[in-house]
């Protein structure tokens, strides 16, 4: 239940950059799930984006100069109501795995909460939420939502 998620690094703080990583992706027909866009603090941004086909993706912006890489994430719905992603860290933190990053989105305000994390044992972490009662989400599960 990994789901594929395409890091970009984006060397070039300058205008235009981000719209050319977009345009790629529309071009290659990727339709873009999720994003989250950190840095520059060291001069170096990081895109993360959750696409259709993060391969394809991947080689698209490579041919466009972009370093990029492809890492796994845990995508997991939680109710979208005050309490529902505490809840979840509280789990997460007790079963004591590290969170590396997440970012999440709403998805039908009041309904829906997708939480995309980073965990240091993918795997394992996938185990346990499982068994905890979560709702971990397939490519194809975010594809239809």
């Amino acid at each position: 239940m990994k789901v594929e998620q395409l890091t970009i690094r984006l060397d070039r703080n300058e205008p235009g950059n981000l719209a050319l990583v977009a345009a790629t992706l529309a071009e290659e027909g990727m339709n873009i799930l999720s994003l989250s866009l950190s840095g520059p603090e060291t001069g170096i941004g990081l895109l993360r984006v959750i696409v259709n086909d993060a391969p394809r993706a991947g080689a698209a912006l490579r041919e466009k100069g972009f370093a990029t890489s492809i890492d796994h994430v845990v995508v997991v719905a939680t109710p979208d109501k005050p309490g529902a992603l505490a809840d979840a860290l509280d789990f997460i933190a007790r079963e004591g795995f590290n969170i590396e990053y997440l970012y999440a989105f709403s998805h039908r305000s009041g309904v829906a909460g997708v939480n995309i994390f980073c965990f240091d044992r993918t795997d394992e972490a996938i185990t346990v939420l499982n068994r905890g009662g979560f709702k971990v989400l397939t490519i194809e599960e975010l594809l239809a939502l």
